[in-house]
Protein backbone atom coordinates (compact mmCIF):
# COMPACT_ATOMS: atom_id res chain seq x y z
CA UNK A 1 0.00 0.00 0.00
CA UNK A 2 1.15 3.52 -0.64
CA UNK A 3 1.83 5.99 2.14
CA UNK A 4 -1.70 7.35 1.79
CA UNK A 5 -3.27 3.90 2.12
CA UNK A 6 -2.59 1.81 5.20
CA UNK A 7 -4.12 -0.42 7.84
CA UNK A 8 -3.25 0.01 11.52
CA UNK A 9 -4.27 -2.11 14.49
CA UNK A 10 -4.34 -1.31 18.18
CA UNK A 11 -4.88 -4.03 20.77
CA UNK A 12 -5.49 -3.38 24.46
CA UNK A 13 -4.82 -6.66 26.26
CA UNK A 14 -6.29 -5.45 29.54
CA UNK A 15 -9.71 -4.48 28.19
CA UNK A 16 -9.84 -6.85 25.21
CA UNK A 17 -10.59 -4.02 22.80
CA UNK A 18 -9.17 -4.00 19.31
CA UNK A 19 -9.31 -1.07 16.92
CA UNK A 20 -8.55 -1.18 13.22
CA UNK A 21 -7.98 2.00 11.24
CA UNK A 22 -8.01 1.81 7.45
CA UNK A 23 -6.64 4.97 5.86
CA UNK A 24 -7.42 5.58 2.19
CA UNK A 25 -6.42 8.93 0.67
CA UNK A 26 -6.40 10.55 4.13
CA UNK A 27 -9.92 9.27 4.93
CA UNK A 28 -9.98 7.08 8.03
CA UNK A 29 -12.39 4.21 8.63
CA UNK A 30 -12.58 2.62 12.05
CA UNK A 31 -13.65 -0.82 13.13
CA UNK A 32 -13.78 -2.12 16.69
CA UNK A 33 -13.93 -5.51 18.32
CA UNK A 34 -14.77 -6.02 21.97
CA UNK A 35 -14.20 -9.26 23.82
CA UNK A 36 -17.45 -10.68 25.14
CA UNK A 37 -17.45 -10.96 28.95
CA UNK A 38 -17.90 -14.74 28.74
CA UNK A 39 -14.91 -15.06 26.39
CA UNK A 40 -12.28 -13.25 28.46
CA UNK A 41 -10.45 -16.56 28.98
CA UNK A 42 -10.14 -16.98 25.20
CA UNK A 43 -9.43 -13.40 24.08
CA UNK A 44 -6.60 -12.93 21.65
CA UNK A 45 -5.26 -10.20 19.44
CA UNK A 46 -5.59 -12.06 16.12
CA UNK A 47 -9.31 -12.67 16.53
CA UNK A 48 -9.83 -9.05 17.56
CA UNK A 49 -7.83 -7.83 14.56
CA UNK A 50 -9.85 -9.96 12.18
CA UNK A 51 -13.21 -8.75 13.48
CA UNK A 52 -12.14 -5.10 13.76
CA UNK A 53 -10.64 -5.16 10.25
CA UNK A 54 -13.85 -6.43 8.66
CA UNK A 55 -15.94 -3.88 10.55
CA UNK A 56 -13.63 -1.09 9.35
CA UNK A 57 -13.91 -2.48 5.83
CA UNK A 58 -17.70 -2.35 6.08
CA UNK A 59 -17.47 1.31 7.14
CA UNK A 60 -15.20 2.04 4.17
CA UNK A 61 -17.66 0.37 1.79
CA UNK A 62 -20.60 2.27 3.30
CA UNK A 63 -18.76 5.53 2.68
CA UNK A 64 -17.87 4.57 -0.89
CA UNK A 65 -21.50 3.66 -1.55
CA UNK A 66 -22.62 7.01 -0.13
CA UNK A 67 -20.20 8.85 -2.45
CA UNK A 68 -21.36 6.84 -5.46
CA UNK A 69 -25.00 7.54 -4.62
CA UNK A 70 -24.27 11.28 -4.51
CA UNK A 71 -22.50 11.11 -7.87
CA UNK A 72 -25.36 9.06 -9.32
CA UNK A 73 -27.85 11.61 -8.08
CA UNK A 74 -25.91 14.32 -9.93
CA UNK A 75 -25.69 12.26 -13.11
CA UNK A 76 -29.42 11.49 -13.01
CA UNK A 77 -30.18 15.15 -12.41
CA UNK A 78 -28.11 16.10 -15.43
CA UNK A 79 -29.81 13.44 -17.56
CA UNK A 80 -33.32 14.58 -16.60
CA UNK A 81 -32.39 18.20 -17.29
CA UNK A 82 -30.91 17.33 -20.67
CA UNK A 83 -33.73 15.05 -21.81
CA UNK A 84 -36.27 17.88 -21.58
CA UNK A 85 -34.26 20.09 -23.92
CA UNK A 86 -35.54 20.36 -27.50
CA UNK A 87 -31.88 20.11 -28.62
CA UNK A 88 -31.27 16.81 -26.80
CA UNK A 89 -29.90 14.11 -29.10
CA UNK A 90 -30.22 10.60 -27.66
CA UNK A 91 -27.52 9.34 -30.03
CA UNK A 92 -24.94 12.02 -29.25
CA UNK A 93 -21.58 11.11 -27.71
CA UNK A 94 -22.45 13.08 -24.58
CA UNK A 95 -25.76 11.29 -24.08
CA UNK A 96 -24.13 7.87 -24.59
CA UNK A 97 -21.37 8.71 -22.10
CA UNK A 98 -23.94 9.90 -19.59
CA UNK A 99 -25.96 6.67 -19.96
CA UNK A 100 -22.77 4.66 -19.57
CA UNK A 101 -21.71 6.52 -16.41
CA UNK A 102 -25.15 6.05 -14.85
CA UNK A 103 -24.98 2.34 -15.71
CA UNK A 104 -21.47 2.00 -14.22
CA UNK A 105 -22.44 3.78 -11.02
CA UNK A 106 -25.50 1.52 -10.61
CA UNK A 107 -23.31 -1.57 -11.16
CA UNK A 108 -20.72 -0.32 -8.66
CA UNK A 109 -23.40 0.33 -6.04
CA UNK A 110 -24.85 -3.15 -6.60
CA UNK A 111 -21.37 -4.71 -6.30
CA UNK A 112 -20.75 -2.84 -3.04
CA UNK A 113 -24.12 -4.02 -1.69
CA UNK A 114 -23.22 -7.62 -2.56
CA UNK A 115 -19.76 -7.29 -1.00
CA UNK A 116 -21.16 -5.71 2.18
CA UNK A 117 -23.68 -8.54 2.50
CA UNK A 118 -20.95 -11.12 1.93
CA UNK A 119 -18.64 -9.55 4.52
CA UNK A 120 -21.50 -9.24 7.03
CA UNK A 121 -22.43 -12.89 6.56
CA UNK A 122 -18.79 -13.96 6.82
CA UNK A 123 -18.33 -11.93 9.99
CA UNK A 124 -21.41 -13.44 11.67
CA UNK A 125 -20.29 -16.92 10.64
CA UNK A 126 -16.74 -16.29 11.89
CA UNK A 127 -17.98 -15.12 15.28
CA UNK A 128 -20.42 -18.05 15.58
CA UNK A 129 -17.70 -20.58 14.66
CA UNK A 130 -15.30 -19.03 17.16
CA UNK A 131 -18.00 -19.18 19.85
CA UNK A 132 -18.71 -22.83 19.05
CA UNK A 133 -14.98 -23.62 19.12
CA UNK A 134 -14.54 -21.86 22.47
CA UNK A 135 -17.46 -23.80 23.96
CA UNK A 136 -15.98 -27.10 22.80
CA UNK A 137 -12.56 -26.17 24.15
CA UNK A 138 -14.00 -25.23 27.55
CA UNK A 139 -15.95 -28.48 27.64
CA UNK A 140 -12.80 -30.53 26.93
CA UNK A 141 -10.87 -28.62 29.58
CA UNK A 142 -13.59 -29.38 32.12
CA UNK A 143 -13.55 -33.05 31.14
CA UNK A 144 -9.76 -33.08 31.52
CA UNK A 145 -9.98 -31.52 34.98
CA UNK A 146 -12.64 -34.05 35.99
CA UNK A 147 -10.43 -36.93 34.84
CA UNK A 148 -7.42 -35.56 36.76
CA UNK A 149 -9.40 -35.00 39.96
CA UNK A 150 -10.83 -38.54 39.86
CA UNK A 151 -7.33 -39.98 39.49
CA UNK A 152 -7.65 -41.37 36.00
Amino acid sequence: MSKKNKVDFYWDNKSGICRCTITVNNDKYLGFAYVHPTDVDMMNEKTGNEIAYHRALLNLLKDQKKKLNLELKGLNGLYYSMKHSPHFNVKSYEAKMLYRQIKYHNQDIEAIDDLMEEIGTWLKDYINKKDHFYQQLRKRREQGKACQSSGK
